[in-house]
């Protein structure tokens, strides 16, 4: 990797993009070509991801039959993200953010490719999928900064706000897409060609995003200490920003724990299988897509559709748990996609559209820390109280706590003025 060339053009304002980003189309930023190849690329390499994951979460449970075991699984793969998110922000903004992600794909493949040989070959060992989702985590603490930054410097200021609702999207897409195929293939010839065929789809992924042809703007060089620790500087002066990763690593705490949940209501609730499992994860991704063209397509502030969105969520999570039929526990399920993307979306948008350009990877590494790496911590305590007292108390507690979070927010904002 080389140290990132500047010649791009800095918006004098942050704030002034999104005077005039509200009301873009959702699909503005596909005219430009090389945010046609990131999407392309991206959407390949998410749908890679999530068939690893839900073959991951799957295999695990039918090991253990245990949910605090799919729990610290989870907590592996995002244990790097709270440990080492501002660092990665840091080598996003470092060094060519193209190539941050290339290192992430090849990461990615070996783990699929490890654990396919590992599954194959019968030599099935809880410690080896453990060590598989720790390599993932890190893999995420270098890719999942960079894309967010690297799609500032794909677009114009006036597109940022459509390419980041693509961004979630095409995240979700990949959520729609890996599950599902993962689920087939799982059910038709096992967990090892899963992982092999997740394994494969990174290297469609490093052809399409070698089509990419852009340099990044490169943050004033100073020493490293200090380049690190200006993210964190940015955030504590910024009362707004710090109140909205706050609430955000609470709801990733306690509101995002969906393979922990899933498997339980696939397996113990409603005894469906894998198949079921899988398909839960579509009908999530199915929503949070509808939430994030919906999301985009307001007019209202920032601090407002954060609120809404944030209550909506905890609200169709406190239902889904005490839904009895299958089938209004996948409508609730279809919302609950559509609110969470639709928070997590606002909130992305929020910090990209006001971070100096400059700064944009690490406080996009505090952010994922706070809000994925929450999930390091949460897991556990939720496979616990899922095993313990079933899935059905556990999901309603998340969702309590995220309405508690949603009300905290909104008091406290309405003492900030900047």
């Amino acid at each position: 990797m080389h140290p990132a060339k500047s010649d791009a053009t800095i918006p004098k304002s942050p704030r002034a993009a999104i005077e005039g980003s509200g009301r873009n189309s959702p699909c503005a930023a596909l005219k430009n070509a090389n945010y046609r190849w990131f999407f392309v690329g991206t959407l390949v390499s998410n749908s890679g991801i999530w068939m690893a994951r839900v073959t991951q979460d799957w295999v695990i449970l039918e090991l253990t039959g245990s949910s605090i075991a799919v729990g610290i699984s989870v907590a592996l793969q995002f244990f790097p993200i709270l440990l080492f998110g501002p660092f990665g922000g840091y080598i996003s903004d470092r060094f060519q953010r193209r190539s941050v992600i290339f290192v992430a794909q090849i990461l990615f493949a070996l783990s699929s490719l490890f654990m396919a040989g590992l599954i194959i070959t019968t030599n099935i060992n809880i410690r080896y999928f453990y060590l598989s989702a720790f390599i993932v985590g890190f893999s995420a603490v270098l890719d999942s900064p960079s894309k967010q930054a690297f799609a500032t410097d794909l677009v114009s200021p006036e597109q940022l706000a459509s390419a980041l609702s693509l961004n979630a999207i095409n995240f979700q897409i990949g959520r729609l897409i890996g599950p599902s195929l993962g689920a087939i293939i799982i059910g038709y010839a096992g967990a090892g060609p899963a992982f092999a065929v997740s394994a494969f789809s990174f290297s469609i992924a490093l052809a399409t995003i070698r089509q990419i042809r852009v340099r990044q703007p490169k943050a004033p060089s100073n020493s490293k200490k200090i380049r690190i620790r200006g993210g964190c500087k940015y955030v504590r002066q910024n009362p707004k920003l710090l109140y909205i990763m706050l609430f955000m690593g609470v709801v990733g705490t306690f509101g995002f724990n969906y393979p922990i949940w899933l498997t339980a209501f696939a397996d113990s609730i409603f005894q469906r299988g894998p198949q079921m499992y899988g398909f839960f994860n579509v009908v999530l991704s199915i929503g949070a897509v509808g939430g994030a063209v919906c999301v985009t397509m307001l007019s209202w502030g920032f601090i407002s559709r954060i609120f809404v969105s944030a209550i909506g969520f905890g609200v169709c999570e406190v239902l889904a748990s005490i839904s009895s039929c299958v089938a209004i526990f996948l409508l609730f399920l279809a919302f609950v996609g559509a609110f969470g993307l639709a928070v997590s979306v606002t909130v992305s948008t929020y910090i990209q559209h006001t971070t100096e350009i400059g700064l944009r990877g690490r406080v996009s590494g505090i952010y994922m820390a706070a809000y994925a790496g929450g999930t390091a911590i949460g897991a556990p305590v939720t496979g616990w109280v899922t095993d313990t007292f079933g899935p059905r108390p556990s999901l309603l507690l998340g969702g309590g706590v995220c309405l508690g979070a949603a009300t905290w927010l909104r008091i406290v904002l309405r003492n900030v003025t900047h």
